[in-house]
């Protein structure tokens, strides 16, 4: 569950609690590191898709008649590139892709017949593992609670090797431009047979911060998290793509950590007096 408040200011240094600094032990810090990357990932594979998908549009009013199924991101130099896919039977072919700086467009191309239309043993896999995920019967396993009325959104990522994961993020909707969503995110892990090897939750409940109903120009986003002893990749991703810090309060351990520009910063451990101790 997630506590939201949004700060416009600083308390003053006699109404807090006390606090203190504690080392983070090397796991925890691998784990941010790690948490950073893939909140990245995402924040720039879905940058990606979002400007491309516009292109997509404007090039094939009916991208579902010219034969588009589903969309993969990967990086390219340094930007991405966003590949469209059909199907013939269950193998993917690629029908319009676009070379993406952050949601700019460099260069796109429909792909037809007479072009190549193959994908590579990476991308054949990202295909596979959006479409093993994206099925009712997998997300109703998975239990993914619908947060929002519009449709799930995903983020493949690439596998570390050809057989490695495949990790699909299913993505609660953002209903508006100035409300994003803390809950409904999910990360699916689809192995190299097509199974699905492992999966998670990123909260318990539905959330989401609404900058038309906050403080004006707040200095972050105040929330506690209960399912990580840190912040995750989902805070790193929803701070960039918000463009607000957010302060992540652990509940377990009252760590308190703050996230901007896609980086995880400890900052100190809440102290709170327990009166069953006393």
């Amino acid at each position: 569950m997630w506590t939201l408040l949004l700060l416009a200011g600083l308390s003053s240094a006699s109404s807090a609690p006390a606090t203190k600094v504690i080392a983070r032990a090397p796991a925890q810090l691998a784990a941010v590191e790690q948490a950073e990357r893939i909140g990245r990932d995402l924040y720039d594979f879905d940058q990606a898709a979002w400007g491309a998908t516009d292109a997509l549009v404007a090039a094939m009013p009916d991208p579902a008649k010219a034969g588009v199924r589903g969309w993969i991101v990967e990086r390219e130099n340094a930007g991405t590139v966003a590949i469209f896919y059909g199907l013939n039977g269950n193998q993917p072919y690629k029908v319009f892709v676009a070379h993406m700086q952050g949601r700019k467009v460099l260069s796109q191309h429909i792909v037809s017949a007479n072009d190549d239309r193959g994908m590579t043993a990476i991308e054949r896999r990202m295909a596979d593992a959006r479409a093993a995920v994206m099925t009712p019967e997998t997300l109703n396993k998975v239990g993914v609670r619908q947060c929002g009325k519009g449709a799930l959104n995903t983020v493949v990522l690439p596998p570390a090797t050809i057989d490695g994961i495949v990790p699909v993020y299913v993505l609660a909707p953002q209903a508006t431009i100035s409300s994003f969503p803390l809950g409904g995110h999910y990360r699916i892990d689809v192995a190299a047979n097509g199974s699905i090897a492992g999966s998670r939750p990123f909260t318990n409940s539905c959330i989401a911060m609404d900058l038309k109903k906050a403080v004006p120009n707040p200095l972050m986003f105040f929330v506690t998290h209960v399912l990580d002893p840190q912040p995750t990749e989902i805070h790193v991703w929803i701070s960039l793509a918000s463009r607000v810090p957010l302060g992540v309060a652990i509940a377990s351990s009252g760590d308190v950590w703050a996230v901007a520009d896609g980086k995880m910063k400890y900052q100190y451990t809440l102290q709170v007096d327990d009166p069953a101790k006393k």
